[in-house]
């Protein structure tokens, strides 16, 4: 079987780590808001009270966001990353139709959209609605690595995007990331045992525990071997601090850039 080295090269900038997404240290996370954008449970719970009250204040200033689209904020208290982009997924009444899936497809669509505007080159994706949406958990997952997949061959994408995590929360989820990777991303290395599988599956923890991954606060556990997480990951803030500090500040606190909020409703950076 010939393996693609383009294709291969696609696969190098894809992770998945099970840990606390607000935990992750990349451009920006995404969050799986509701439509309202002012907070939920899940994943939207959590990132609303790891970034404080002023995102709140910032969102409200928003006025919502339709299902599969996406906004984007500052991250205030969530001081690894430089901005929060928030998405909405389908909720699922009964069965998935082709509508629900496009709408799916659009939130990740979008949201990597409107990190590649505002130059964010690393970006965190939670589940999009398989908590209390009821999306499929294994057609959701299909759905995004497809649809991540179809972004980075698109024109110049994947010059633009250093690296994009999946962060899972449950292990069900883990296991399906897992097992659609290599079916979207092939690579000659899927043939290798088992034991090699976090150099060419890109996960962070292949013991399935969130301590190996590249966080604010985790550190290995005392007397295990540590392992080479690959530097794209490590948050592009010290290197754009150290090689640009004009141009990545402005970027970030001054010209966040929406794909549809118009003019006068853009918060002031």
């Amino acid at each position: 079987m010939y393996f693609s080295p383009y294709l291969m090269s696609l696969r190098n900038k894809i992770f998945i780590c099970r840990s606390d997404i607000t935990k992750i240290a990349v451009d920006a996370i995404v969050n799986a808001a509701n439509s309202s954008l002012l907070g939920g449970g899940g994943v939207d719970g959590a990132i609303h009270r790891a970034a404080g009250r002023k995102l709140l204040e910032e969102c409200k200033e928003i006025g919502g966001c339709n299902t599969g689209d996406a906004k984007i904020t500052h991250s205030y208290n969530i001081s690894q990353i430089k901005a929060i982009i928030h998405t909405v997924g389908p909720n699922i009444h009964s069965k998935v139709t082709e509508r629900d899936e496009k709408l799916l497809t659009n939130c990740y669509w979008n949201s990597l959209q409107l990190a590649k505007k505002n130059k964010l080159s690393s970006i965190a994706f939670p589940c999009i609605s398989t908590g209390i949406y009821s999306y499929p958990n294994d057609s959701a997952a299909n759905v995004a690595m497809r649809t991540v997949k179809r972004w980075l061959e698109t024109n110049d994408n994947a010059s633009k995007m250093r690296a994009i995590v999946f962060v899972i929360f449950t292990e069900v989820d883990y296991k399906i990331y897992r097992k659609t990777l290599p079916k979207v991303f092939p690579s000659s290395l899927d043939e290798q045992a088992d034991g090699n599988s976090f150099n060419f599956e890109r996960s962070f923890n292949d013991d399935e525990s969130p301590d190996n991954v590249q966080t604010k606060e985790n550190k290995p556990k005392e007397g295990d071997e540590k392992k080479s997480v690959d530097e794209s990951i490590k948050m592009e803030v010290a290197e754009s601090q150290s090689a640009e500090p004009e141009v990545a500040k402005e970027t970030v606190n001054s010209k966040l850039e929406s794909n549809d909020v118009p003019t006068k409703d853009k918060s002031k950076f």
